[in-house]
């Protein structure tokens, strides 16, 4: 809550309640993003316009466990899920890439954009790879190692908000900035070896998407839902089907992936809802999605 991080929990006894655990007196200026660290659930990195970026260890909240010094404000934090002491910071159209444990000044450098980048987010598998979202209408991958220039550049007609790497194959999924209001309400799906065109394309928000994440389900390595959240006050969950994560260029041995690729159509408004289109020849998808309706005051 501006230059506050309140941790809440949801109360003990299975209720609904939400009771705050932790509040970090985390910076000057207003709080910018914040990010917990993949692997241990103790470390929260939050970064801020006043140019700091902290990382804090919640077993003892008095003070940040590391402060590092941008010069410049951050937009943006991220750890990297696959090296524990790496996180990157945007500061306004450039990153910079930070160990933990070398001191107050950034390991590399990347002058990414031309313009704000609203996003950054690390490749699940390729520990190097990161991926930049900006309002000069681009997406750029960049290897840290070699940063002078981006692998590859995905270019579209409008700011992008967020990009996100798929947890499976070679996935990106990118929305546009909210404030547009363009009428631009779904979750465009790309395979990053070929950015000619989407692959597939999310529906069923009647307003701007504001967020959306990744859900591995437990119990099934391979089982993933898309969780997006919009401003007209609903929360879908779409369930990833095999024949999606085919097209991301990940190989899924599954018996049913043919009647996936050619469901049956949708015979009534309940499952219209749930009809996302795919830039294919044979046209529609049936995507099983849960949509939740927040309540209106």
């Amino acid at each position: 809550s501006n230059t506050r991080v309140e941790i809440l929990s949801l109360a003990n006894g299975g209720g609904h309640e939400l009771q705050t655990t932790h509040s970090l007196r985390a910076h000057t200026r207003v709080v910018s993003d914040l990010n917990w660290h993949p692997r241990d659930p103790d470390l929260l990195a939050s970064c801020s316009i006043d140019t700091f970026i902290h990382i804090w260890d919640l077993r003892d909240q008095r003070r940040p466990a590391l402060s590092l010094s941008a010069v410049a404000g951050s937009s943006q934090v991220r750890w990297n899920p696959l090296s524990t002491y790496s996180l990157a910071t945007a500061h306004d159209g450039d990153v910079k890439i930070w160990d933990q444990r070398k001191g107050n000044s950034p390991v590399q450098y990347i002058a990414a954009h031309v313009t704000k980048i609203h996003g950054l987010d690390w490749c699940p598998f390729q520990q190097n790879q990161l991926a930049t979202s900006s309002q000069d209408c681009t997406v750029k991958i960049f290897d840290i190692t070699t940063p002078r220039r981006a692998e590859s550049t995905l270019t579209t007609n409008s700011p992008v908000w967020r990009a996100r790497y798929t947890p499976f194959g070679e996935g990106l999924v990118t929305i546009v900035v909210p404030q547009l209001r363009r009428g631009e309400n779904s979750l465009l799906l790309w395979n990053t070896s070929n950015f000619s065109a989407p692959i597939y394309t999310f529906v069923g928000h009647t307003d701007v998407v504001l967020e959306f994440q990744w859900r591995h389900q437990k119990g099934d390595n391979n089982d993933y839902e898309l969780i997006t959240w919009s401003k007209d006050q609903c929360l879908r969950i779409f369930k990833i089907d095999p024949f999606l994560k085919k097209l991301c260029g990940y190989d899924v041995e599954e018996p049913q992936f043919a009647e996936e690729q050619n469901p049956e159509p949708a015979a009534d408004a309940e499952a219209e809802e749930g009809v996302s289109s795919m830039n294919k020849p044979d046209g529609l998808a049936v995507i099983n999605d849960v949509v939740v309706e927040a309540e209106k005051e």
